[in-house]
């Protein structure tokens, strides 16, 4: 923005040298005419509209002359400045990458550089990795992928998301996933590659598909067993049938001596019977084949009914069973059959593992708020096994039937406790030997009192007894 002949006046043309820079470039100057001494300088001026452009200048000297060159290179350096922030980018991506990053000579797959990622995975020491080749670090398991890999990139084709087997310093086999491409650094082609180890997600993703193997099978043994109920249960039904209509023509005959071998053939059969609608019941829940049915009934009526049913049993131990039922109990909705399947299941254990003792039936209604069965004072330690309360949001200001079960049997540790509703879990193998049973009993109430909107909870201790609880409420709503 200056005339030719203001270019002459040197303090003229130094007020359009950046401020920043202008002592340096009056330095280089006053040596250029008192030293006679030549220089070459970059700097930023300012032009006469105000805009900045970067210049280089070249001053000779010959003789008593002095020329200089003034070009002016702003293109360049902006050139130059990108060149460099594009490369410090890339080197704080580099190293800063979770993904393992290595560069490789083409030709002989020298490594160049590598960033701790890749290092962390490998398990080597940077010295140990750069000017090596990959064979010289025994990486490959498979040495034919390396040849894969550079013929690949010789051809001038890109990896993406090729699976290999790469040998750590431990001697580990691991799984990565590289994505390998062909750049050039200078003019030397290479190779770029990152590398993801999957070792721990593939194994994550084997166990997912032995998983889901495992529960297409178990479904496919519960839908199997449960289409076999019918098949199970009607030669035994025949048999019991038999074995009671043989009772009583002996009874008839007076053949007295024949009873027994009766007697045990129909019991039998019921204990058969019973174990296998244990099963059938378990292997319903699994396939999702249970629905409910709800109806109203008469609480006292039903405990009546169960006490009636589980009273023969009780006495076999020489045990006593106390009943504590207010007689204004009131009715319940809710599916009758499973709340009594589910409560002769717990009596009968009581009755099981009690002899000469005493199991205790109590039953209470409680008025809660929210759906939360909240613990009084004579409900007081009963939880389920997550530690939180009863909850069905689905009721509101609803009423609860608490059942609770007691004995002063011989009661659980409390790592059998833990495990108490886990299928076909006994407290130990001579227990399952001694008293016999599949151990689904109790799985099977507590799947029904969920179903039902409730919860079956327990308490023991060894050598005490145990309590059992079954919290539902009193008004079923079929979703």
């Amino acid at each position: 923005g200056l005339e030719p002949r203001e270019l002459l006046n040197q303090e003229k043309f130094l007020e359009f040298v950046h401020p920043e820079e202008r002592k340096l470039v009056q330095l280089a100057r006053d040596r250029a005419y008192y030293q006679q001494q030549p220089y070459s300088i970059d700097y930023w001026i300012i032009l006469a509209n105000g805009k900045e452009r970067f210049v280089s200048e070249q001053v000779a000297i010959n003789g008593d002359r002095i020329t200089g060159i003034v070009q002016d290179i702003t293109e360049q350096k902006l050139r130059e400045a990108a060149l460099q922030a594009s490369e410090e980018r890339f080197a704080k991506a580099f190293n800063t990458s979770p993904i393992g990053i290595s560069i490789t000579t083409l030709a002989n797959g020298y490594f160049l550089d590598v960033n701790d990622s890749f290092l962390r995975q490998l398990g080597m020491p940077r010295e140990e990795v750069i000017a090596k080749t990959s064979q010289e670090l025994d990486m490959w398991v498979n040495p034919s992928d390396f040849g894969f890999m550079t013929t690949s990139l010789a051809r001038g084709d890109s990896i993406s998301n090729w699976e290999v087997k790469i040998k750590t310093n431990m001697g580990e086999a691991r799984d990565w996933l590289l994505s390998v491409e062909a750049i050039e650094i200078g003019e030397e082609p290479c190779a770029l590659t990152m590398a993801i180890d999957i070792t721990e997600r593939k194994r994550a993703e084997e166990l997912q598909r032995a998983k889901e193997a495992a529960e297409d099978a178990n479904r496919a043994k519960s839908t199997f067993l449960a289409s076999m109920s019918h098949e199970l249960r009607t030669p035994l039904n025949a048999i019991i049938g038999y074995s009671e209509l043989m009772l009583e023509e002996f009874a008839e005959s007076g053949l007295e001596e024949f009873t027994g071998d009766a007697q045990k053939i129909r019991t039998a059969g019921q204990h058969l019977l019973s174990l296998i609608n244990e099963i059938l019941d378990f292997s319903k829940i699994e396939a999702g084949k249970v629905t409910l049915d709800a109806q109203s009934f008469t609480i006292s009526t039903l405990i009546w009914e169960v006490v009636t049913t589980i009273e023969p049993m009780v006495k076999k131990n020489a045990n006593t069973l106390e009943l504590d039922v207010p007689e204004d109990i009131g009715n319940m909705h809710s599916d009758s059959t499973k709340l009594r399947q589910c409560l002769l299941n717990l009596l009968s254990n009581a009755a099981k593992f009690t002899e000469g003792g005493v199991i205790t039936l109590r039953v209470r209604r409680k008025i809660e708020g929210k759906g939360l069965l909240v613990q009084g004072s004579d409900l007081e330690g009963h939880k389920p096994a997550d530690g939180t309360q009863v909850n069905s949001p689905n009721y509101e200001n609803k009423d609860w039937i608490v059942f609770d079960v007691s004995d002063t049997g011989i009661g659980m540790s409390e790592e059998q406790l833990t495990k108490v509703f886990e299928p076909f879990t006994q407290a130990d193998v001579g227990t399952t030997r001694q008293y016999g049973g599949t151990g689904l009993g109790l799985t099977i109430s507590k799947k029904f009192c969920q179903m039902m909107g409730g919860d079956i909870t327990a308490l023991s201790e060894l050598g005490k007894g145990s309590s059992f609880r079954i919290s539902l409420p009193a008004i079923l709503i079929m979703e």
